[in-house]
């Protein structure tokens, strides 16, 4: 610590830690305002016009903010609403003097005061609300209303009464352009107001009267023929009480004055059915009105009817359509076509069905090549889903032989250290023969009928053949990401443009975010000189490249060299993932008695002749080289030493071959910050490109 060196270092971390603080409680305080800001809004928007006007340009101050939110936790101490609380002459006066400070100039606020960046939907809306102007700033609220306290309210409501007694009586004079005329003024202005919400009296007296008047209007429109006014007039009452029987017949009686006898059939049918919801002696009086109402319609269409049909027979006697006319339906036959609209309407009718056989015969073609399509969408990103690979009841079996080997493992790991990381074990090392080719269960998997020409495809002519079987699963509660590793890391590996290895996993139950899926990196088992970041440099992106969510029973075909890892199982059940792997014949050299898997080989010959003569012949031919027929072979769980022991490295087999472990020179490199997120970039896109390929659904990535 005497150091020089040791010291600076040691500043320039203090340094940085109390920047990351003041940083931190910078983005907190910003929270809490922008939290404030809402809450406050909320409140105003309750409050008078003219105090929104008043707010509104000084808004975007933290001086304002800071008083106003002062003065909304004392009136929620006190009991009060906001909107009376701002009305004490006190307060008030304060706002006024804080608005003077502002507006003084280069003598006005500064610092923590100034103004500062507010949310554009916010200022948006305090602006419509203050600027006082019925519909909105450019239509941007249609239904905004200037919001007045009980004096002013009241003054509106004893001016659209005078205005609605005065239309009343020049209607009992038969004047009716001037009630209509009263009654728009009234209209015009009670739709322009609001009370503030907590004085529901004169709130409900105002719907009441603007309704009323609403009513009057499109009775007065009818009697002056003028349709369309009324109509309008009487949809406007009908939002305001959709169950108002007069706007419901004035409604029916302009739709009748214009001509739309159908719908105004309807509209008097809801009459009828609201008036039986009435008292006797008014619903007699409503219903009376609606069968004259009716009577007439059908005496209006039975007129209309008998004059078309003596009409159209006039002018038949007088041939004025000419034989040939119309045809037997009533419709008029097509003109007669020329034979340059002949040749062309068949050389189109051509062309359509020529491009409806090339997408069939496209679409069957493509079906074919399912297979090719998922081989290159796992050579572009390192792996491909085939969904309904494995049935339900295969998934079943499965799931019963996994669980029966969990329990034999917690067994004799019942702390759950895990022999992959805490909670998480690798079914296969837990072997004595470091494989499960043993169980049936694992067997079958060899030879499915959907990923068998998927695998054909990957590797070519040369063919492929078992290299082992084995699988993980994750205890649940386990709440660590497993880091990025990859399961080929043989010198050489990375140089080969096709998949050494091929690993095929496949989910007994669905995976979802929750518990514990794979987690793989796009792109990362073609040719490279990383190796994957230790978690601390791993971006937080990657995370989220996860196998979720995906149906039980999907097939998981991958490369051994892409980068993947686990993720937190947070369920409450173990999550089980089975695999076999395949190996290209041309990278195999042999098998080993080890316990260890050597990237470069076989696994031991582990699997009974029993097992191996119930394969079909494919997989017989694929697992021909892990057969065995000892039978002093000790198959199950290790014995004779823990779970979670890890193997040693083995001895160099020959002198031209390295042990497993070694790192070619060209793999030693640490993944910097900015590589990781070039490689990052490159990853969403090839992620991207083999989302857009899958148009047919049979073989499908999911991000």
């Amino acid at each position: 610590m005497q150091r020089p060196e040791v010291q600076a270092a040691m500043r320039s971390k203090l340094k940085y830690e109390s920047a990351a603080e003041a940083a931190q409680r910078t983005k907190l305080d910003k929270l809490e305002r922008k939290q404030r800001r809402y809450e406050i809004m909320n409140e105003l928007m309750k409050c008078a016009t003219n105090v929104k006007h008043l707010i509104s340009p000084m808004f975007r101050y933290k001086i304002t903010q800071q008083y106003l939110w002062k003065v909304l936790c004392e009136a929620r101490k006190e009991g009060l609403l906001f909107c009376d609380k701002l009305r004490q002459p006190q307060v008030y006066h304060r706002l006024q003097a804080i608005k003077a400070e502002i507006t003084a100039g280069p003598y006005g606020v500064a610092g923590w005061q100034a103004e500062e960046e507010v949310e554009e939907d916010l200022m948006d809306k305090m602006v419509v609300e203050a600027d006082c102007i019925p519909g909105g700033i450019d239509g941007e609220a249609p239904d905004r209303k200037q919001v007045l306290d009980r004096r002013e309210i009241q003054g509106v409501l004893d001016f659209g009464q005078r205005i609605k007694s005065e239309g009343n009586e020049a209607f009992m004079n038969e004047n009716w352009e001037g009630a209509l005329t009263r009654y728009c003024q009234g209209d015009e202005m009670l739709k322009n107001f609001a009370a503030e919400p907590h004085l529901e009296k004169e709130n409900k007296e105002l719907k009441t009267m603007h309704r009323q008047c609403l009513n009057n209007k499109a009775n007065a429109a009818l009697m002056t023929d003028q349709w369309q006014t009324a109509l309008r007039a009487a949809d406007s009452a009908l939002k305001l009480k959709m169950d108002d029987e007069k706007a419901l017949f004035r409604k029916a009686q302009a739709l009748e004055g214009l001509g739309r006898t159908e719908e105004a059939l309807e509209v008097l049918n809801e009459v009828e059915e609201i008036a039986g919801d009435m008292d006797e002696e008014f619903k007699e009086q409503i219903l009376d009105d609606v069968r004259e109402r009716k009577e007439e319609l059908k005496a209006i269409e039975r007129k209309a009817a008998k004059d078309f049909n003596s009409m159209f027979k006039a002018m038949g006697d007088k041939q004025v359509f000419g034989s040939g006319r119309f045809l037997a339906d009533g419709t008029s036959p097509p003109p007669a076509l020329t034979g340059a609209e002949e040749r062309k309407l068949k050389r189109i009718k051509e062309q359509e069905e020529y491009r409806t056989a090339k997408a069939k015969y496209e679409l069957e073609q493509r079906r074919k090549d399912d297979p090719e399509l998922a081989a290159d969408i796992f050579r572009d990103v390192g792996f491909v889903l085939i969904p309904g690979a494995v049935s339900d009841q295969h998934c079943s079996e499965l799931l019963a032989a996994c669980q029966s080997e969990e329990a034999e493992i917690l067994h004799r790991d019942p702390a759950g250290v895990g022999n992959r990381g805490h909670g998480r074990y690798s079914l296969g090392e837990a072997q004595g023969t470091g494989h499960l080719l043993h169980r049936a269960e694992w067997a079958s998997l060899v030879d499915l009928e959907k990923v068998t020409p998927v695998l054909q495809r990957i590797f070519g002519k040369s063919g492929y053949v078992c290299a082992g079987a084995g699988g993980d699963f994750v205890l649940p509660n386990t709440y660590e990401y497993q880091p990025l590793h990859v399961d080929l890391d043989f010198p050489g590996c990375q140089q080969q443009s096709a998949s050494p290895v091929v690993t095929l996993n496949v989910p007994l139950l669905p995976l979802t975010w929750e518990n514990g899926p794979t987690r793989l990196i796009p792109g990362t088992h073609l040719p490279a000189s990383w190796q994957p970041p230790p978690p601390a440099l791993e971006p937080e992106a990657w995370k989220l490249f996860t196998f979720c969510p995906i149906a039980a029973g999907t097939a998981i075909l991958r490369d051994n060299r892409a980068w993947h890892g686990g993720t937190p199982n947070l369920s409450q059940t173990s999550r089980f993932l089975p695999n076999v792997e395949f190996a290209a014949a041309w990278w195999c050299v042999g098998s080993t008695d080890e316990l260890w898997r050597n990237p470069w080989k076989l696994a031991p010959r582990c699997m009974p002749r029993g097992i191996y003569e119930r394969l079909s012949p494919f997989a017989k031919h694929v697992c021909r080289l892990v057969v065995t027929d000892d039978p002093s072979l000790k198959y199950g769980v290790r014995e004779g030493k823990p779970i979670i022991d890890q193997p040693k490295e083995p001895e160099m087999p020959t002198p031209n071959r390295p042990p497993f472990g070694y790192r070619s020179a060209d793999r030693t490199r640490t993944l910097t910050k900015a590589q990781a997120e070039q490689l990052l970039e490159v990853s969403a896109w090839k992620f991207w490109r083999a989302n857009e390929r899958l148009s047919l659904k049979w073989a499908l990535l999911v991000s």
